[in-house]
């Protein structure tokens, strides 16, 4: 796909949807979101033979985030 062409469609590839995260900010790579499937991690994904894909739509979610007010963390190891 040619730069940016990723704006269009629905479903990306890692390497698309890394650049997709970049663009809004979150610092990833290719390498990260395959490690992050392995983790069971990251955004939500989907495979379609040996080949991976994102939706548009869940990357968005991701991007958003959880919301997290003060004080409500949950503390480890106290």
């Amino acid at each position: 796909p040619k730069e940016g062409e990723h704006k269009m469609q629905k479903n990306l590839k890692t390497r698309e949807a890394a650049a997709f995260l970049q663009e809004r900010g979150i610092n990833v790579s290719p390498g990260t979101m395959q490690y992050w499937r392995v983790a069971g991690k990251g955004p939500p994904y989907k495979k379609v033979g040996h080949h991976v894909f994102y939706e548009r739509e869940d990357l968005e979610r991701f991007e958003q985030g959880t919301r997290i007010e003060p004080g409500q963390e949950k503390k480890s190891g106290m």
